[in-house]
């Protein structure tokens, strides 16, 4: 399942925020580099990233569960909105 914003790893949120930080890297390159770093990390840091991740998804679960009590019938601002936490601020039907 894809969630905006939510990795599924460690890596994956590590390799998203390399990405950003390597923008001055040649496309085919950034991969490779990101690859090489995350070796590079000791298993405390590495924790450190799945820990990050293990937190974001459980935002995530709170804002969905927020979300559905609160905005039954607005399925469609999960299409508007780019994260649960955006809909559920701005969407402006009432709740059921």
């Amino acid at each position: 399942m894809f969630v905006a914003g939510a990795s599924s790893s460690g890596y994956q949120l590590f390799s998203r925020e390399m990405l950003v930080q390597l923008r001055d890297v040649k496309a085919n390159e950034r991969l490779q580099e990101i690859g090489r770093r995350w070796v590079a990390l000791s298993d405390d840091e590495k924790r450190h990233w799945n820990r990050r991740k293990d937190a974001m998804w459980v935002q995530y679960r709170k804002d969905l569960a927020k979300f559905i009590k609160v905005r039954r019938r607005c399925v469609d601002c999960l299409l508007r909105y780019d994260t649960i936490r955006d809909a559920i601020l701005t969407c402006a039907r009432k709740p059921t």
